[in-house]
Formats: structure tokens, sequence, C-alpha cells
């Protein structure tokens, strides 16, 4: 090989290493993307929510106030119901993806949130399994107009059946 012909060979060598790189680099499979921040304060929207077939929402109202950091997401529920006390509860997840068991004398509770691969929802997971019996829970939180709105849409299974709810929050 003369060298005029082994200097072509390597610069083109380098030109198709250049451009394989600069196709990489520009994919967006790449770029990490940000998942969506769901924090804040969010009042439940009856009207524009659906209970499933032949379910119902309990009347009242709902303020869901969600604080998320890089590792966790924290779920502070208020029902303001007319002529009783307020009824609360709290759930924090981690979001690693991986799975967290809770046992108790009943039961066993497993638990796990997990993007999906745009990062753009988060579905979190839930099978309490009572007696050889599995009750599964799939709630996927999404948020629309310019995140404006939160849509949790839960998908429930059990051994008698199943039903899907939407929920829509609206931001405060």
């Amino acid at each position: 090989m003369t060298l005029k012909r082994h200097f072509y060979s390597a610069n083109y060598w380098i030109l198709q290493s250049f451009l394989l790189l600069a196709v990489l680099l520009s994919t967006p499979f790449l770029h990490a993307q940000t998942p969506t921040d769901f924090s804040g304060k969010w009042a439940f929207d009856k009207s524009q929510s659906d209970p499933g077939k032949g379910g119902s929402f309990l009347e009242g109202d709902e303020i869901l106030q969600i604080t998320q950091t890089a590792n966790s997401i924290t779920l502070d529920r208020t029902t303001k119901r007319p002529g009783s006390e307020d009824i609360t509860g709290s759930d924090q997840y981690t979001l690693d993806g991986k799975e967290s068991v809770k046992k108790d004398d009943f039961s066993t509770t497993k638990t796990m949130a997990k993007w999906s691969d745009d990062k753009q929802v988060l579905t979190i997971t839930t099978i309490m399994t009572v007696k050889s019996d599995d009750y599964r829970t799939d709630d996927s939180y999404s948020l629309t107009d310019q995140g404006k709105t939160l849509t949790i849409k839960s998908i429930s299974k059990n051994p008698t059946g199943g039903r899907t709810t939407v929920g829509i929050y609206s931001k405060k």
C-alpha cells in the first residue's frame, strides 16, 4: 500500500467514525429525559372524572398534595365530607423502580413506582395478597393542559373481576 493510499484510508476511517459518533449523539435515546414533576396541590374534579362501570365517588371534596424529589414521591390525600371529620392518608414511594414489601398479620403488600420510557407517565403498582388472593391496582399519573390537569388512570384487578377509573385533578 502506498503512503498516499494509506493516508486516504485513515482519513476515510476517521470521517466514518466521526459521522457515526455524530449520529449516535444526536439520537433522543442518549439524552437523559427529565421526569415529569407532579408536585403541587390538586383538587379532585368529580364532574370530569369517570368512576368506571357500576362505580361512584365518595361525597365531598378531595385535595391531593404531591411532593416529589428525584428519589421519591409522597401523596397526601385529604377528603372533606359534609358533617364528618376529614379523612386523611399519606403514601410514599421510591422512584427507583424497586419493589417495596410490607407484611402484617393479614396480608402482604408489594408496591413499585416505575416511569414510562419517555418519563412522562408514572405508574404505581400495588399488589396486596390476602391468603392466596391478589388484589392489584395500577395507578398511572400523567399531566396535560400545560401541567394544569393531573389524570390518574386506575386499573384494579381482583379475584372477582376488575374496574378502570379515571380521576381528573385541577392544579390549585
